[in-house]
């Protein structure tokens, strides 16, 4: 019997060790084989790029563990260490813009001052309609101010309606390359993203604009290409010849904003009850002005989500002046903007070294530069930060939100695209099939990259192998 049990205890024993060995041996291999697939998936997507793309198209791709901050993918063909991302700019201001809120909260509200009194229902003084950098300011909301002024009694003001968004100095920000309203001028004031759109009734010779503006006039002209033409902000040219429809409808960035928004303003007083003989021009609202109405702003979260969502140039460039004067000091300035930017990147660790140049708050500048690792360094930054879901919901749903292919559509993976002529990029979030949450970036630079479809599919390609495949 002892024989017996002593046989069957080295039995036990000799298992024992077998299955402790075996399991070693399992996840030494389990680790190997993570190991490899991140190089097979790399040398797979390296090759597949290589043979996608032209030939002289510089491309980077970077995908890290969001939880670790570990590299899963690092591929790429270029010559210099960093490529123009277009939109996704637009991240960065959101970010900085996110942390700057956390810590001193920014109001982009717009109000209605005076240095004037009002006596037997005449305001005598000067009205400043005074901005803070909202572009998403509607008609509905100065109708409001408009309506508080009656409220007040007030049924003429003997003075000028004066435009102020001095908070903000915005011309060096102006993009004389790009023509048409997702290109208009940023400012601290202005209506409708600082567009105008004009509808014009060829055979009756009539017209409307919106934001509604009576300074506004139209010619009609049987010369020239069918259509509207702008000559300056309040003055257009509808040619009837050749024009399929008899009423056309075409939508202008505006110059001068805040001019344009003082004119809105003297026409929705008329159709108060309020008459104005006074001038319309810009300036700044003396210290001593008082405020007689303010009309809210959306929350920069909801801000945020406009921005990134639709891709607004005007509001990104907006904040990026807002995050200036808030920082440093008005007026806003690009300058002061693109340091409050840097500000961000410095008290990041996993940032401060970066390689990273900021001209603008849109992307639109061929300026800008940044490399793939970096800007997945960067979403692992963000991802520890309290405000991290409002810019994670900001970035639009693959196939569902934004400019990604409606082909690929995924819920789990959020998408931020950049296009510019000679860049395309695609950068977010994501889950792939095992629930591993994955921050990436790819973009490729060249001649026309932005408009080829090939480059756009080799993006799609990109995401389908990250994280369905």
């Amino acid at each position: 019997m002892q024989y017996i049990l002593m046989m069957s205890t080295r039995k036990f024993t000799s298992m024992l060790l077998i299955l402790v060995l075996s399991l070693f041996i399992v996840a030494v291999r389990v680790n190997c084989a993570q190991a490899e697939d991140k190089g097979v998936k790399s040398l797979y997507l390296d090759d597949l790029l290589k043979s996608s793309l032209p030939l002289q198209a510089q491309w980077q791709l970077s995908a890290i563990d969001l939880e670790s901050g570990k590299e899963l993918v690092s591929v790429k063909h270029s010559k210099d260490a960093a490529l123009v991302p277009g939109s996704l700019m637009k991240l960065f201001v959101s970010a900085a813009a996110l942390d700057r809120d956390a810590r001193l909260p920014m109001s982009f509200d717009t109000t209605v001052a005076t240095d004037g009194t009002v006596h037997d229902g005449t305001l005598k003084g000067n009205i400043y309609i005074i901005g803070s950098g909202n572009a998403l300011l509607s008609v509905k909301e100065l109708n409001l101010a408009v309506a508080g002024l009656h409220s007040l009694g007030i049924r003429i003001i003997d003075g000028d309606i004066i435009a102020d968004d001095s908070l903000f100095e915005a011309t060096n920000l102006n993009k004389t390359r790009w023509i048409g309203p997702a290109y208009a001028s940023q400012g601290a004031l202005g209506l409708d993203l600082h567009t105008v759109s004009v509808t014009a009734s060829a055979d009756k010779a009539n017209f409307s604009v919106e934001p509604p503006n009576d300074s506004v006039h139209v010619a009609f002209s049987t010369d020239g290409q069918a259509g509207i033409r702008r000559i300056d902000d309040v003055a257009y040219v509808v040619t009837k010849s050749g024009l399929s429809n008899s009423t056309v409808s075409k939508r202008f960035g505006l110059n001068d904003p805040a001019l344009y928004a003082a004119g809105t303003f003297k026409t929705l007083l008329r159709a108060a009850g309020i008459s104005h003989s006074g001038n319309i021009k810009k300036g700044k609202a003396p210290v001593s002005s008082r405020v007689l109405s303010r009309m809210k702003a959306p929350a920069l979260a909801e801000i945020i989500a406009n921005m990134n969502q639709h891709s607004l140039n005007v509001v990104a460039d907006n904040v990026l002046l807002k995050l200036g004067a808030e920082q440093f000091g008005a007026p806003g300035t690009r300058v002061k903007g693109v340091g409050a930017v840097k500000d961000f990147f410095v008290r990041e660790p996993v940032l401060a070294d970066q390689d990273v140049t900021i001209f603008d708050g849109s992307g639109l500048s061929s300026e800008n530069r940044v490399s793939a690792a970096t800007m997945t360094r960067f979403f692992y930054a963000a991802s520890k930060k309290a405000w991290f879901r409002v810019l994670y919901d900001s970035i639009p749903r693959a196939g569902l939100d934004g400019a990604i292919n409606p082909g690929y559509r995924n819920e789990s993976v959020r998408v931020k695209t950049g296009q510019l002529p000679d860049s395309y990029s695609l950068a977010g979030y994501g889950e792939d099939k095992y629930g591993k949450k994955i921050a990436f970036c790819y973009m490729v630079n060249g001649p026309g990259a932005g408009l080829m479809n090939a480059v756009q599919a080799s993006g799609i390609t990109v995401l389908r192998t990250i994280f369905s495949e």
